[in-house]
């Protein structure tokens, strides 16, 4: 099921890149790298040697929990328990054994901060649509932060095929994984650059 949001999110990156909406773009960016690493978190366990862990448990429980407790939405107490990012990612460093894990960890901390801010509507990233004299919404096919966006798409459809790899594997489904893995090493470089 996270996958499928994956694939909403990468085709939403495509159109709002190429419609010059780079706010939505970044948002969508951030729910790839938010939904990625659950992806990597849920299939760690079928994997790699780590094992599951009660936070998996907690992270089902809330995944799969209704939105309201009662009929009338209004009278709703709904409360929900979310697994940290802290703990998601530190257990996805964990079980895939990152060579220097308090870097890597830093790293994944850097990303969901940098795109946070376009997902809450942070002023400093809102500042990038502007050009030095208006506000422009949607971006001209020129402006600076589109292009670097567009830049980025690679990248993100590596990390989202990637992610639909782990998927498969971790589900036993081993032709997918088999054909997501050869169409992945022969289109992209490691890094997600497109060869």
């Amino acid at each position: 099921m996270k996958a499928v949001r994956i694939l909403s999110a990468i085709h939403t990156l495509k159109l709002t890149i190429d419609a010059g909406l780079l706010l939505d773009a970044g948002a969508s960016m951030r729910i790839l790298d938010e939904i990625g690493s659950e992806v990597q978190f849920l299939a760690a366990p079928y994997l790699t040697n780590a094992g599951r862990e009660a936070i998996h448990d907690e992270f089902l429980t809330e995944f799969f929990q209704e939105e309201f407790d009662h009929s009338d939405v209004l009278k709703s107490s709904q409360k929900r328990h979310r697994v940290s990012r802290k703990k998601i990612r530190a257990y996805v460093v964990r079980a895939y054994r990152q060579e220097d894990a308090s870097t890597h960890t830093d790293v994944l901390r850097l990303i969901d901060n940098t795109f946070s801010g376009f997902v809450h509507g942070a002023a400093a990233h809102i500042m990038d649509t502007y050009d030095g004299k208006r506000f422009s919404v949607p971006a001209p096919g020129d402006h600076a932060s589109l292009l670097d966006f567009r830049d980025q798409f690679s990248i993100y459809l590596h990390r989202a095929l990637m992610d639909f790899a782990f998927a498969a594997k971790a589900l036993g489904c081993e032709a997918i994984f088999a054909r997501l893995y050869q169409f992945i090493t022969t289109t992209f470089a490691d890094e997600g650059s497109v060869r």
